[in-house]
């Protein structure tokens, strides 16, 4: 295959820490760092170690973007600075972890900003929706943790896309939005060793009704894969831990997607910087 890319621009904010150990394991052979000053409320975007001049039409900017909260409102700083680089290169990737902005609920950001985003590839881990120029990495390291006699349980569509990486068997759960009650099919689940694979817990309502459901139906064992951990403030967190102590959850593995250096006591946590290990391939 023919290399599509001359060079690589591997460019991050200051002081991320992940940041180098997805260069190294792309043999990218310097780190662009970005003085993100938008963050700050100033119209300003400052390079070092950047030379403007050598950039060809061939280049690519890759920008490696780590929300520092699930929700925040630096969204808008980040449509500024991609347009910065949109200035100044032909072809460029956002490479973010997690992608929080391009969900199907949040129809007023798709609407007034995705312009941005037209001619900007994004690669991240396990996007809920597709979008047109979205790559979206599999949770591998969950997928490596399931057993072939393990019963998959799906509540949320967005996992569903992942069956095709393992044999297993499924069942769904429909989960009604407007009264948060979780229903699964059960004539599969009595005595089964029962996987959860979901992409996001931020207030563990979800997951509590679906252990509830499994327990009832006669599961022997629980574990839950989550891609992306939301549970910030104590109470979301004591209502995950409720899943353990009440509910019967057995292991529950995440990603650091969101809660990054942070240790959470009752998960087992995967580096997702494994998952943006062959840039080069995936362009």
């Amino acid at each position: 295959m023919a290399k599509r890319y001359t060079n690589y621009y591997f460019i991050c904010e200051k002081n991320e820490t992940r940041a180098k150990k997805i260069a190294d394991a792309n043999s990218f052979d310097t780190i662009n760092y970005i003085e993100n000053k938008f963050r700050d409320g100033s119209n300003q975007c400052e390079f070092q170690d950047f030379d403007q001049s050598k950039i060809e039409e061939t280049d690519c900017a890759i920008l490696y973007y780590f929300f520092k909260k699930p929700f925040d409102s630096n969204v808008f700083n980040l449509l500024r600075l991609l347009n910065y680089l949109k200035y100044h290169f032909s072809h460029v990737v956002l490479l973010t972890p997690f992608m929080p902005f391009l969900r199907e609920h949040r129809h007023e950001f798709r609407t007034d900003s995705s312009f941005i985003f037209e001619d900007i590839k994004i690669i991240t881990l396990d996007a809920h929706v597709a979008w047109k120029n979205i790559i979206s990495l599999p949770p591998s390291e969950f997928i490596a943790h399931i057993k072939p006699t393990d019963l998959i349980v799906l509540p949320d569509v967005g996992a569903r896309r992942y069956l095709g990486l393992c044999e297993n068997d499924y069942v769904k759960a429909v989960k009604d939005r407007s009264s948060g009650i979780t229903f699964i099919e059960q004539d599969k689940i009595e005595g089964r060793n029962c996987v959860i694979l979901d992409d996001i817990v931020d207030t563990g309502y979800t997951l509590m009704r679906t252990i509830e459901q499994l327990k009832k139906a006669g599961a022997k064992e629980i574990k839950a894969c989550i891609t992306h951990y939301l549970a910030e403030d104590l109470f979301d967190r004591a209502c995950v831990e409720v899943c353990f102590f009440k509910w019967g959850l057995d292991f529950l593995y995440i990603y650091d997607t969101v809660i990054g250096d942070k240790k959470i006591d009752c998960a087992q946590v995967f580096d997702f910087t494994k998952a943006f290990s062959n840039l080069k391939e995936i362009l």
